[in-house]
């Protein structure tokens, strides 16, 4: 019976005990089967929300060869309105037959399944809101002209969208694997993001309306006042048992030229082969649809396609930026090596087969066999080392350059002008209310890391981060106000501005956040 390559739940949906075989006079044999698979198939995200991808389901027979038993396929009346669910739909099914030269050979019938997304709640929920506070924000931002009254209160409307879109940006990011390629939509917010920190980046740089002017039309601008606010588990799915039984071996020339035969899996001896630190192992082939290919000299030979997932020990100080180390055990239990010896082989790996996880990305596997002694007992365990390399492009384009664009405006919004009477306490506000955007992007860290003693490298960037908002409200709340004299007026532009505390503390602040963000993106290898 084909069993599929890839999937990580395999159940049938009838009992054995209530399945027919219809057999015809010609010698075919028919049977129908009702099974539930849970398979595993590589996403391209790039046009998320509106994305269409193709699913294989591969099917093989593990046991036999091609040229002992060769596989067809048919698709007969498929209705795919059946087959769709509320989130995507099912397009077109095809099939095919690809041909695996691996230790041994197989024919694998595939399927590839075609689905389209149904965007319509990030339609709604996402893109229209993001459109209509961009759309409300910058008409808001540059309707009136900009003058000293009314300039820390249109950066507060600046940075008060730029909070609602950090929540948006949460949103999307709690939808989304932590692949390498980063989704359209994710890219539509940050660009959204992107205007607004522009916008208020003008209003922070373009020079205010003349002063003579304003007060030459003082009283009639006061009249019209009056008149007029962001597992550590791996899963490891087939491995090749190979083991020889030397009472199982004969002599090919005595029977026929016969040098291999195939029993059931529960009529022979089976060598216990234990994953041990595992949280869960499950076989994904039922013990009786298993076959066990026997050679004449005794070999037995016996494919394996189990869900394993394990806890490995992760260095998380480099995080995202970081590699890991997985260790996979195999051992017997219940034998000592002088009975049950081991070996192990790496004949063929595919890594962008048997990966798997988008987050991750496997760079190398490599095996070790160790002898274990003590005075109760003695034992072999086979170790198979995997590489791993976190796949970082998610936390950059959502975490680190939201985090360093919002630091570098806000410090740039609070050190531009003098403070005074005026805008003294705007400027805190203003301070505050980005601290509140870091500290939802925080959040987003926080959620995708376990609680461990090594404090990752994205989570000292973002306190960093809050850390220089803080000094810059703290500088806000202690320097001096400004006095206006009207011997500065005669003064060159640059000279006052040197002359200025704003300037230093501006200076300070911002070669502080850029190296922060520098020595962040070093690690990005």
């Amino acid at each position: 019976m084909p069993k599929p390559i890839r999937g990580r739940t395999f159940t049938d949906i009838v009992p054995d005990y209530k399945k027919t075989v219809k057999i015809y006079a010609n010698g075919t044999l028919r049977l129908m089967e009702k099974t539930y698979v849970d398979t595993v198939c590589s996403l391209m995200l790039n046009h998320f929300p509106f994305d269409r991808q193709v699913c294989p389901m591969k099917f093989m027979v593990y046991s036999y060869d091609f040229w002992e038993v060769s596989m067809t396929w048919q698709i007969n009346d498929f209705q795919l309105k059946y087959s769709s669910t509320g989130n995507w739909e099912v397009t077109n099914i095809t099939g095919g037959i690809q041909f695996f030269p691996e230790t041994f050979s197989f024919d694998a019938v595939i399927f590839e399944v075609s689905l389209k997304r149904q965007p319509e709640f990030y339609f709604f929920v996402i893109i229209i809101p993001t459109f209509s506070l961009c759309i409300l924000s910058t008409t808001g931002l540059f309707w009136t002209a900009l003058t000293d009254r009314n300039q820390i209160d249109k950066q507060m409307l600046g940075f008060g969208s730029l909070v609602s879109l950090m929540v948006i940006l949460d949103i999307v990011s709690g939808n989304l694997p932590k692949t390498s390629h980063f989704p359209l939509l994710g890219f539509y917010v940050l660009i959204s993001v992107f205007i607004l920190c522009i916008s208020c980046f003008v209003l922070t740089a373009i020079p205010l309306k003349n002063e003579k002017k304003k007060k030459e039309n003082q009283k009639e601008i006061d009249e019209k006042d009056k008149k007029e606010l962001i597992d550590s588990k791996i899963r490891f799915w087939k491995r090749l048992l190979r083991w020889q039984d030397i009472r199982l071996s004969w002599r090919p020339e005595l029977f026929g030229g016969i040098n291999h035969i195939w029993v059931a899996y529960t009529s022979v001896w089976i060598p216990e082969n234990t994953q041990s630190d595992t949280v869960t192992m499950n076989d994904i082939i039922p013990y009786y649809k298993k076959t066990v290919k026997i050679y004449a000299n005794g070999t037995l030979q016996m494919m394996e396609k189990t869900y394993v997932e394990t806890v490995c020990p992760l260095n998380l100080q480099k995080f995202p930026f970081d590699e890991q180390l997985c260790a996979m055990k195999f051992m017997v239990w219940s034998y000592d090596f002088y009975e049950v010896s081991m070996t192990y082989g790496i004949n063929y790996f595919d890594y962008s087969l048997y990966s798997g996880s988008g987050n991750w990305k496997v760079t190398n596997v490599t095996g070790d066999l160790q002898h274990f002694t003590s005075p109760e007992y003695s034992f072999d365990e086979v170790f198979f080392y995997m590489c791993l390399k976190r796949e970082p492009q998610f936390y950059v384009f959502v975490i680190i350059f939201p985090t360093f664009i919002l630091s570098t405006l806000t410090v740039f919004g609070i050190f531009w002008t003098p403070s005074n009477k005026k805008n003294y306490v705007d400027k805190i506000i203003l301070g505050q209310t980005s601290l509140i955007s870091i500290t939802l992007l925080l959040d987003i860290v926080a959620a995708d890391l376990p609680q461990t003693k090594q404090f990752p490298l994205l989570g000292f960037y973002v306190l960093i981060s809050t850390l220089i908002l803080c000094l810059a409200c703290f500088f806000v709340t202690l320097a001096p106000l400004k006095v206006e004299k009207k011997e500065d007026e005669l003064k060159p532009l640059w000279l006052r501005i040197i002359k200025c505390w704003n300037f230093w503390f501006q200076i300070t602040l911002q070669l502080l956040n850029f190296i922060n963000f520098i020595f962040l993106l070093s690690f990005w290898k």
